[in-house]
């Protein structure tokens, strides 16, 4: 198990990512050090946290829409799985709405709704058709385990 990047250096930081303004550097920054730690972590599942911020840093639509673009050459690694934890509310103020382009390339997509010690979890696309538009709680105590 490992990181990249992150504000603390806590756990297992297989790297550290360089800001950079443009989408397709900081995908080119990522891809780098995950080629360097592959033989350490050859199956992994990613999460990632913050991308709704650097949404926000972007002034035009073209950067957002190039890194989404970028993201999406991982589309079908089956060494990865990814996990993309945005907050939507925060995306109303970023030049356009990046969520339609981030579900096109998503298999699965969740709502979750805080609520208290729950979440009210809504999907919203899969892959499977039963499950779309199922609602259901889950104890956020139950997920840190």
């Amino acid at each position: 198990m490992g990181k990249i990047g992150g504000r603390r250096n806590v756990g297992n930081v297989l790297g550290q990512m360089p800001f950079a303004h443009e989408g397709r550097i900081l995908v080119e920054n990522y891809k780098k050090i995950l080629e360097q730690s592959t033989k350490k972590l050859p199956k992994r599942i990613d999460i990632s946290l913050g991308m709704d911020e650097l949404f926000l840093l972007w002034n035009n639509q073209t950067e957002i829409i190039g890194f989404i673009k970028e993201l999406s050459t991982f589309v079908g690694e089956k060494n990865r799985t990814a996990y993309y934890l945005i907050n939507k509310d925060v995306l109303y103020h970023a030049v356009i709405n990046p969520l339609p382009l981030m579900h096109q390339m998503a298999s699965v997509v969740l709502d979750l709704k805080p609520m208290g010690t729950k979440a009210e979890v809504n999907i919203l696309k899969a892959s499977n058709l039963e499950l779309l538009g199922r609602k259901f709680e889950i104890k956020i105590e139950d997920i840190l385990r």
